[in-house]
């Protein structure tokens, strides 16, 4: 069976798409520029390979920024807008000819790094080498890049992998490791002067200054060091790990938090129980943790460290609300049911929200301040909103096929989703439901717009 793919946008006020791709090709990939006005996409047409593609979204007009037979992946906006970074590799022997966009990522290996203006001049290739490089992060100002290179294939699970910096020109290539202990988790500050990893193996964790010129491990031996994440400001790190001790079994995990020089290293609890999932309050002066299977708030230093929930909740996925004054979170209660919890922080007052017994899970605040949460049921998946005092719940959808992935339109005014039927857009409210586009989707994320306006999705039409 063979099929195109076709990337599509659509307006969520007026009815018609707009197909950005050809018609003769296997699009996917599709990714928006930061000012939601063009839409990158990769397109593969015949037994060549893939090309990377700049669309208008307002009239279709498409530009074709590569053209060779190279198989191009994974691409990346510039924080600006003006340049898009991607991987590329030469067409192995054995890739089919029907191949899709995401199938052939299970064919190339060895792949280089390349970053081209989206007026599809100054085309640069920012590595050459024989091992793989992966996964260009830009930093925010736009003055270079970060990404991943593989000290031997890709496929080789046990090849060490390195960061690597350079900047957007191609030039000052510095790498940031050099150990058999392969980094994950790269992030980088907001003020673009700095990165934070962890490693793989020995899980530390560490910060790198942009211009390589230092490396700081800033979390103790033996660190679980999970998901180091940057403060709003960008002046500090909270992490997970193991404080030194004796043997494994006796140490408990803890939070600790550290300022953007990797110094000033601080173990903010210091508990019975595991500590873990810490979470930045909207204006990074607090910061929430899970632990005895209980949600608490701190301050950014660790004082006045307070239990909101007593140990029945096992709470998760914690999210703050967006002025800081609640948490939303899942627990779990009764015989490993989820539920969806409201707290406040001053008050420490908790509201259950869900009484469904069948799994509600992952809440997630509106847009704007408004106070809304979205969540799914585990068994067959619906969507429902409610104020943030649980009252007024409602049930948007109710189709036995299920809804998936809903997400907020920036502006707070609309919900799009998936399902079997296709992709839907609806109001905040659940009113105005309306399938823009027949397609398999349930398992596809739709994709808004920066301007709320618009809805990108891919569309596979089969074809016998």
């Amino acid at each position: 069976m063979s099929y195109q793919a076709q990337i599509l946008v659509m307006d969520v006020k007026r009815d018609g798409r707009m197909v950005l791709t050809d018609g003769n090709s296997k699009a996917g990939w599709p990714v928006w520029s930061p000012d939601g006005t063009q839409m990158a996409f990769l397109a593969r047409s015949g037994e060549g390979g893939a090309d990377v593609f700049v669309a208008d979204v307002e009239t279709g007009d498409r530009r074709q920024l590569t053209d060779d037979d190279n198989v191009y992946t994974n691409p990346v906006w510039s924080p600006d807008g003006t340049r898009i970074a991607f991987e590329g590799v030469d067409v192995p022997d054995d890739v089919p000819d029907d191949a899709d966009i995401y199938v052939l990522e299970i064919y190339v290996d060895d792949r280089e790094i390349f970053v081209i203006n989206t007026d599809g001049t100054e085309f640069l290739q920012l590595t050459d080498n024989e091992v793989t490089d992966r996964w260009p992060v830009w930093a925010p100002d736009g003055s270079s890049l970060a990404y991943f290179s593989y000290a031997a294939s890709q496929q080789d699970s046990a090849a060490p992998r390195h960061i690597v910096l350079v900047d957007a020109d191609g030039g000052n290539r510095r790498q940031v490791t050099d150990s058999d202990d392969s980094p994950v988790g790269l992030t980088w500050s907001s003020d673009s002067t700095r990165i934070a990893f962890r490693t793989y193996g020995e899980r530390k964790v560490f910060i790198a200054t942009a211009d390589g010129s230092s490396v700081t491990e800033v979390a103790y031996s033996d660190s679980q060091g999970k998901g180091p994440v940057w403060s709003p400001d960008g002046s500090r790190l909270v992490f997970e790990g193991y404080p030194q001790g004796p043997a494994w079994g006796h140490r408990e995990l803890e939070i600790f938090v550290v300022d953007a020089e990797g110094q000033n290293l601080q173990q903010l609890t210091d508990g019975d129980f595991p500590s873990g999932n810490p979470v930045w309050s909207p204006d990074g002066t607090r910061i929430a943790f899970a632990s005895m299977r209980a949600v608490f708030v701190m301050e950014a230093d660790g004082s006045n460290q307070r239990q909101l929930t007593d140990n029945k909740y096992a709470g998760r996925h914690l999210v703050w609300s967006p002025d800081g004054s609640s948490i939303a979170f899942d627990g779990v209660v009764g015989d490993n049911y989820q539920e969806v919890w409201v707290i406040d922080v001053e008050d420490g007052s908790l509201q259950r929200l869900t009484f469904k017994s069948d799994h509600d899970k992952q809440p997630v605040w509106g847009p704007e301040g408004l106070w809304f949460l979205l969540f799914t049921r585990y068994f067959t998946p619906k969507i429902f909103v409610m104020e943030a005092d649980g009252g007024n719940q409602r049930q948007l959808t109710t189709s036995n096929s299920g809804s998936y992935n809903p997400v907020w339109s920036p502006d707070g005014t609309h919900i799009a989703f998936s399902s079997g039927q296709g992709i839907h857009v609806m109001d905040a409210d659940g009113q105005g439901g309306r399938v823009l586009a027949e397609v398999n989707s349930e398992h596809f994320e739709v994709r808004w717009s920066p301007d709320g306006r618009q809805i990108a999705y891919t569309d596979y039409d089969h074809l016998s």
